[in-house]
């Protein structure tokens, strides 16, 4: 017998995340059921996801869609999951034409519904361009947090680049800064990649355990909420 869907619960229903995938794909109103049972009250985090939106997002993936396509939906399936679950949850997206050109797009607000008309057109509207400076995003994601336990997440297809920089030492170096900028300031850094990028050089950049490979398709939702619960400490 299946089980019965509902908002709160420790695991995304697979059926519901089938639903929900083929509904933001069709640019439909999801299901907003997507857990599988109760599950006790937890310390609530502030968190926010940060989608990777430079040109080489625009590859296609293993599903034939777009990178930058699953990314926002694997975000904004697990943001849902996360808001259920009493967390506030911010989705941004991020690119760079040197330094002087940093974008970050609001995607999702701490008080928005993950799967609401006003989200999704966001989130459809992301277009891939540009390179992609970590470090920026990061700070400019701490600038956020008001003192509660908080987390970030990005969610990217490779390590840092942009087109001003020819020492890839230089902008891999700038991330490290800002991972323990947050660090300082108790919150968590963690990087989730996809594609056919390597974990070898990102993982270094971030503490042990908190960079991971994605798997592709609808899993890469619940691998995110893996991500924010992080390893054993």
């Amino acid at each position: 017998p299946g089980r019965r869907r509902s908002r709160d619960g420790e695991h995304l229903h697979t059926d519901a995340l089938i639903d929900a995938g083929i509904a933001l794909r069709a640019r439909i109103a999801p299901p907003q059921r997507l857990q599988r049972r109760a599950h006790p009250h937890e310390d609530t985090l502030d968190i926010v996801l940060l989608i990777d939106a430079s040109a080489s997002t625009a590859a296609p993936g293993a599903d034939g869609r777009p990178l930058l396509a699953t990314l926002r939906e694997a975000a904004l399936l697990a943001a849902a999951w996360l808001d259920a679950r009493g967390h506030r949850v911010r989705v941004q997206a991020f690119a760079s034409d040197t330094r002087h050109r940093v974008r970050v797009q609001r995607v999702k607000d701490a008080g928005d519904s993950a799967l609401d008309a006003a989200v999704l057109a966001r989130a459809a509207g992301l277009r891939s361009a540009g390179s992609t400076r970590m470090g920026a995003p990061v700070r400019h994601a701490l600038s956020q947090f008001d003192g509660a336990p908080g987390h970030i997440v990005l969610l990217t297809d490779g390590e840092p680049h942009d087109i001003d920089i020819h020492d890839p030492r230089y902008l891999a170096e700038d991330l490290v800064r800002a991972v323990r900028e947050a660090q300082r300031d108790g919150i968590v850094t963690s990087c989730l990649l996809i594609g056919d990028g390597t974990r070898a050089g990102l993982s270094r950049l971030f503490a042990p355990g908190r960079c991971v490979a994605g798997p592709g398709g609808r899993r890469l939702a619940q691998a995110l909420c893996d991500c924010v619960a992080g390893p054993p400490h």
